[in-house]
């Protein structure tokens, strides 16, 4: 088991003679940034967790069963990686250090045997709201589930994000992520002309910033694209909306959409994507 938290996820950590990371401030976007998700993953090849391995009734209780089971189990425990990672970092990010830690292949992952897109990870999980347990069950002392944590006193607090690891697609997550960028340039200029235009350094250091969870490299970088000389046309936004999973149980995202006026209660996993062109209200980037 490697219960190691890591700061990045991407590049090799920095060493201790670094500069401390500046005050937090009261920002939205430097809290966001802050937040972390707790995951707990397992290779397909392995084996993974039952339902009964958390110790808990379906009460949230410890019972004599489950504890006299739980004993058995321990011969049978598999092996995991756990960590904590942010929320603006990508799962792609961790396979290097799964690789070498399941010595298996490890390019894919999945949640209830979905495969897992390459988005967020934040975004994923409240896209796809792993299972909670009641209070009491589990260990006392939970990680944050990234968003701002719940009190102890909350009707449920979730558990680390159980993921599987497996050798399937990859992902070219460096490209996929620029890709993005360039995008959002375009919406808001008509041009991708603003990114294009940074220099080597500053392209590579946007990157490099997510990769870190440096939020204070991105800001900067982020802030040469915003405060372009070119009129700002357009406000790119894309928005990832639950949905209840159309009647063949698919995550087809049309058939989502088209069933998403409905009164039953969103799937977990199956969402329909809001993009268009939004013009600004306002002068301030």
């Amino acid at each position: 088991m490697d219960a190691r938290s890591i700061r990045g996820l991407g590049r090799p950590a920095a060493s201790s003679s670094s500069s401390p990371a500046p005050p937090a401030s009261g920002s939205l976007a430097r809290t966001l940034w802050q937040r972390r998700v707790p995951l707990i993953i397992t290779h397909a090849s392995l084996g993974g967790f039952d339902d009964d391995d958390c110790g808990v009734g379906g009460n949230g209780q410890k019972t004599e069963k489950n504890a006299e089971q739980g004993k058995a189990d321990k011969k049978k425990m598999p092996l995991f990686y756990a960590t904590s990672v942010p929320r603006f970092g990508y799962l792609a990010q961790l396979l290097p250090r799964l690789t070498a830690f399941f010595g298996r292949p490890c390019s894919s992952f999945h949640y209830e045997d979905v495969p897992l897109r390459n988005l967020p990870v934040g975004l994923l999980m409240d896209l796809y709201r792993p299972v909670t347990l009641q209070p009491g069950a589990g260990s006392s002392h939970a990680l944050s589930s990234g968003s701002v944590s719940e009190p102890a006193s909350s009707s449920a607090s979730r558990t680390p994000w159980r993921l599987v690891v497996a050798d399937g697609e990859a992902w070219h997550l460096g490209d996929t992520f620029l890709n993005g960028a360039k995008e959002a340039d375009y919406v808001r200029y008509g041009s991708a002309k603003q990114i294009m235009s940074l220099s080597k350094d500053n392209t590579e250091a946007l990157w490099h910033a997510v990769q870190d969870n440096d939020y204070t490299t991105f800001a900067r970088v982020n802030g040469l694209l915003l405060n372009a000389p070119t009129p700002l046309r357009h406000v790119p936004l894309r928005i990832y909306i639950p949905t209840t999973a159309p009647p063949a149980q698919t995550t087809d995202n049309a058939a989502a959409a088209a069933d998403g006026a409905t009164d039953q209660p969103a799937t977990p996993g199956s969402y329909k994507v809001m993009q268009a062109l939004v013009q600004p209200r306002t002068s301030h980037r």
